[in-house]
């Protein structure tokens, strides 16, 4: 008898337990996310945003990925992009609002509907058609398509907030990532995605390894480039176009040697100017070759400036400025054409 209350017990204090972990499982953020995963398949809006804040997300999700394209950008010094920083604020409520729509559009049909025409709102130029072009490629840049779900990788609780790592596999790239969801519990005790807490990073580390990637499969184009066009060090000045100082140009002179194995009909690439203080910006450059394939000649290049982008340029005169060129790209005179990937292919 004493054998059968013991193993009543038992089952009781196992079922006890049993019922103890449901509960707190149904509380914890694991719990909330195969909810939200539910309500993609469900294709129900009200419960996927429940637990989603999409506008808090991809409010913050603007900020971050401006703030990584801006440092990614090499062509902009740093006033602009200041400026272009202003700009992308005054789009915001477009862009957000767009991708907040697509999100919408994707929960409720399982895909991206085509914004339908709607007079002014979709002209080009518009804030709306801007708004939702930049939004296309915000999105472009989290390279969705590109992912698969890895599983979770780990869940930390701190009072009603939570931070969830997933484990995300890009298949272009052959390698795995962590994206960290912040969560915020709710009333009920479920939990609420708030914001991707460490976009940049993940965005940081997937331009890196695709900078890497590329690399590798551009090093042989490159040493093809390198060995048919070689440009020695450049000097530069900067020239006063009229009489009245509204117009000023850049112009870059360099000694260039051709070495190519059948006449070149241009080349174009970059040019990385420094600024004495020690910033860097790059000008995108192209050079007629007159077809010829072998040979020492000068290479003479001129840049219209911005006199207000430039005017740190325009006031120095060009002094102090140090310049160094790269090639990206010949055009043969047969019509062949040797580039640099640019992108990772398909």
């Amino acid at each position: 008898m004493n054998k059968k209350i013991t193993a009543v017990i038992v089952v009781l204090l196992l079922i006890v337990a049993g019922v103890g972990g449901y509960m707190y499982y149904k509380r914890s953020p694991e719990y909330s996310l195969k909810l939200i995963q539910e309500s993609v398949k469900e294709h129900n809006w009200d419960k996927f945003s429940q637990r989603v804040d999409v506008k808090e997300l991809s409010e913050s999700a603007f900020d971050d990925l401006i703030d990584v394209a801006m440092e990614k950008d090499k062509t902009l010094d740093n006033s602009t992009k200041t400026m272009a920083a202003g700009f992308a604020q005054m789009l915001k409520p477009a862009v957000t609002g767009a991708i907040e729509h697509a999100v919408k559009d994707y929960v409720e049909n399982g895909e991206v509907e085509k914004p339908k025409k709607d007079g002014d709102k979709n002209k080009p130029g518009s804030k709306e058609q801007v708004g939702e072009q930049a939004a296309d490629n915000l999105l472009n840049k989290t390279h969705a398509k590109d992912v698969q779900f890895a599983g979770i990788k780990s869940s930390t609780v701190d009072g009603d907030t939570a931070t969830v790592s997933l484990g995300i596999k890009n298949e272009k790239l052959g390698r795995e990532f962590e994206l960290k969801l912040s969560m915020s519990r709710l009333e009920d005790g479920t939990w609420k995605i708030k914001r991707i807490s460490n976009l940049k990073v993940f965005m940081q580390d997937i331009m890196k390894a695709e900078e890497e990637k590329l690399t590798e499969l551009n090093k042989p184009i490159k040493d093809e480039l390198d060995a048919a066009v070689k440009i020695g060090s450049i000097s530069g000045l900067v020239q006063q176009g009229d009489n009245y100082g509204f117009s000023y140009r850049l112009l870059l002179s360099s000694d260039l040697e051709l070495s190519a194995t059948k006449p070149v009909k241009s080349f174009s690439g970059d040019i990385t100017m420094m600024t004495p203080a020690g910033e860097s910006k790059v000008i995108k450059y192209s050079y007629e070759a007159e077809g010829k394939s072998v040979g020492k000649n000068k290479m003479k290049l001129s840049k219209e400036l911005n006199i207000f982008l430039d005017d740190e340029l325009i006031k120095s005169k060009g002094q102090g400025y140090k310049y160094e060129a790269s090639v990206t790209s010949i055009k043969y005179q047969d019509g062949t054409e040797t580039k640099m990937l640019e992108t990772l292919p398909e």
